[in-house]
């Protein structure tokens, strides 16, 4: 843990987009010197080139009470959900259907290829410095001698997007399971019926970190020759995500009915989320960000 704290390590691998963090400020300056870092590799250990989103970290001294973290990430379309209700493990979501007219073919997902772009930090989304990259694509930055608590934003730009990329971020702690139809959502593709009911499901983590989630989007998109339609459904709950209890998701029929039936479908997963390492001799670190996980799907009537 003490390591981890050292050396606060973020992964972005390659899904989605995310939208950009607003500023919350800086607090007064603290004696206590934290080295951050950021990770980038895609599902394949490669360098990844450019994740359209931000993942802040929050570092204060030992013993000062955190400030929240304001404004936070915002998952693109949670704002048109109410918020949704928690009953014995089983998520009350909010779906819409989305069509759209038939877009021009975006590059190969399988065969995009992804470098290593331009990556800065800092305690101002306008105010950043370009970190430079070291072994094993490490990018550090050494607050030390002048710390100062706050909000930290790391940013990463690139030459070229990914249609499917990912973000992520380290801990000590093991992956939540996530089960789409029965299947492992991570390994194998997913596939179901337009007439049956999707049920998505996900284990809670394990590990000595304070993790909750609050914030979840299910994203389906069918594809056909002539349009685009996309089943959305969203989850904003306050520690959503506690114990060791398995949430549920089950999406109804209803919405189900108005996807096309295809194979080149898409199954998006984005997880909102906040947590927190702390240390009686180092100070507390808080994360907050997105991930955002992505599979193939068959969609059969």
């Amino acid at each position: 843990m003490k390591s981890f704290l050292l050396a606060c390590v973020c992964f972005i691998s390659v899904t989605g987009c995310l939208k950009q963090v607003t500023p919350s400020g800086n607090s007064n300056a603290q004696s206590n010197a934290i080295t951050g870092a950021i990770v980038m590799r895609d599902w394949h250990g490669r360098a990844i080139e450019k994740p359209d989103g931000h993942v802040m970290a929050q570092f204060t001294k030992s013993g000062v009470r955190a400030p929240s973290l304001e404004g936070g990430l915002k998952l693109p379309y949670l704002s048109h959900f109410q918020k949704s209700a928690v009953d014995g493990g089983r998520a009350v979501t909010r779906c819409e259907i989305i069509k759209e007219p038939k877009t021009p073919k975006p590059e190969n997902r399988a065969s995009a290829t992804v470098t290593v772009g331009k990556v800065s930090f800092g305690t101002s989304s306008n105010d950043l410095v370009s970190l430079t990259e070291g072994e094993n694509h490490l990018y550090k930055l050494d607050l030390q001698p002048n710390f100062t608590s706050g909000i930290y934003f790391a940013t990463v730009e690139g030459t070229k997007t990914t249609p499917n990329f990912s973000v992520k971020m380290s801990m000590p702690e093991r992956m939540s399971h996530v089960i789409v139809q029965g299947q492992d959502f991570e390994t194998s593709a997913t596939a179901f019926r337009k007439t049956e009911p999707l049920r998505l499901s996900w284990d809670s983590p394990t590990g000595d970190l304070d993790l909750k989630i609050n914030q979840m989007e299910l994203e389906i998109i069918s594809d056909t020759a002539t349009e685009t339609v996309s089943l959305i459904c969203g989850v904003v709950e306050k520690d959503l995500m506690v114990g060791s209890q398995t949430i549920t998701w089950d999406i109804p029929v209803t919405y189900l009915q108005s996807l096309n039936a295809t194979t080149s479908a898409f199954v998006i997963l984005k997880r909102g989320q906040w947590m927190r390492a702390s240390s009686p001799d180092i100070g507390v670190i808080s994360f907050e960000g997105v991930r955002v996980y992505a599979t193939q799907a068959l969609i059969a009537e």
